[in-house]
């Protein structure tokens, strides 16, 4: 009885034991579940510790680098600012040179610009010279003139006649000059004589200076009647100024070209035209004599400011009608626009304008080297003539005749700008000379 009751007694305690026991078995299976997910959470934890820890030993490699490349940087910087002040150093040594010989060329270009103006005023003495040695041969020349008029076989000016020939040759029996013929042309004082002498420091060209062949070619003994007048000007023999006698002694000016044709490449003469009322050349006179024997020669025609070209002229002579002067200007001009159209091989030239390359084209056409040409005009440019005060009959005219025909022609090529122009320009002068004329 007792054991029962102690039996019933125990059971309930048995069950509520069994369920703490099975209560506990709960509890203790949940901890070891949450162990096993803190051990797992710790084995995250230690693997992105681990992460973290070679991050930070990277970050701290990287940072080690940097730190060398930076110390690295700094040194170069410090090698860069040595070498920079160096090189400062170096540069205000230079600046110093710099000025040193800035200051030293001054000098030099000052000594050189007084050396200069020295050979200004030597060259404007020795041109003063020169301007009046050649006003001495103009009227040397004059005077010849006047006497050839009234000793001359044909005193009125015209060619002689070919009973006048002592040989009977004709200039029609030398065909082969015209292709050697080579002539300057120009109006009295455009620089006729300066470029002839450039021309002729050529060992191929031989030109005679103002011979007057349209003239006086057929006349007999040219070549001693031609030196006897030179003679008479106290001239030099020069080639300007000597004609070499022909085999023969009574050689007409044929013969004494055509002998010359055989030593030289170009022969020829320089022209230079006053007014035919003051005893010189007759244009019309003269173009039909080119026209006739010499259409295919080679012409180097030359044009000067007015104002140049003529006060020497008017100076020297005191015509009673200085009128002549500016007829006998734009005369020119109109004859070489005209030589221009009818000679093919025709080159113009601005004395103003010439320069080495001028030499160079003219060289080019005739095929031959003139590059020592413009050494005669080198003391040229130093010239300084007092023109402005100067004044001729009729200038505002003259000029238009001369600004319409430097305007039409090239100073690089010698040529015409525009042919077609060509024409009007002739048309134009012709009624400039007619207005002068009247």
């Amino acid at each position: 009885m007792n054991f029962l009751k102690r039996v019933a007694y125990s059971l309930p305690v048995a069950g509520r034991i069994l369920e703490e026991r099975r209560s506990l078995h709960v509890s203790h299976q949940a901890l070891a579940q949450r162990i096993s997910e803190l051990e797992t959470q710790q084995r995250d934890a230690l693997r992105a510790l681990h992460a973290a820890e070679t991050a930070r030993h990277d970050v701290q490699r990287r940072l080690e680098i940097g730190e060398a490349d930076r110390l690295d940087v700094n040194a170069r910087l410090e090698q860069a600012q040595v070498a920079r002040d160096d090189v400062q150093r170096r540069l205000d040594a230079s600046e110093s040179e710099k000025w040193n010989a800035i200051r030293q060329r001054e000098q030099a270009e000052s000594a050189r610009w007084e050396a200069v103006r020295d050979r200004e005023k030597a060259d404007a003495a020795r041109w003063e010279a020169e301007r009046q040695r050649e006003e001495a041969e103009d009227a040397r020349w004059e005077a010849v003139r006047q006497r050839e008029r009234v000793e001359s076989p044909s005193s009125d000016g015209a060619p002689l006649k070919r009973g006048d020939l002592s040989s009977g040759v004709n200039w029609h029996d030398r065909p082969h000059l015209e292709r050697q013929g080579l002539f300057v042309v120009g109006h009295a004082r455009s620089g006729t004589s300066i470029l002839m002498r450039a021309l002729n420091s050529s060992p191929e060209i031989f030109l005679l200076g103002e011979a007057g062949l349209y003239q006086q070619g057929l006349r007999p003994h040219f070549a001693d009647w031609y030196n006897t007048m030179h003679r008479q000007l106290d001239n030099a023999r020069a080639k300007d100024s000597y004609c070499p006698p022909a085999p023969h002694e009574s050689s007409n000016g044929v013969e004494a070209l055509d002998w010359l044709s055989r030593r030289y490449r170009y022969i020829g003469e320089k022209v230079a035209f006053r007014s035919e009322r003051l005893g010189y050349y007759n244009l019309q006179r003269f173009f039909d004599f080119q026209a006739q024997h010499f259409g295919k020669s080679h012409y180097i025609c030359i044009v000067r400011d007015p104002k140049h070209a003529l006060k020497s002229n008017i100076e020297k002579f005191e015509p009673s009608d200085q009128s002549m002067y500016s007829e006998s200007y734009v005369a020119t001009l109109s004859l070489i626009a005209d030589m221009y159209d009818i000679f093919p091989n025709t080159l113009v030239l601005s004395h103003e304008h010439i320069t080495a390359s001028t030499f160079d084209v003219i060289g080019a056409r005739l095929g031959i080297d003139l590059s020592s040409g413009f050494a005669l005009y080198e003391h040229e440019k130093f010239r300084r003539d007092s023109i402005e005060q100067f004044s001729f009959p009729h200038e505002a005219l003259v000029y238009e005749a001369y600004n319409k025909f430097t305007n039409a022609f090239s100073t690089a090529t010698l040529s015409i700008i525009d042919f077609k122009e060509l024409r009007k320009l002739q048309q134009g002068l012709a009624a400039i000379a007619r207005t002068l004329a009247a």
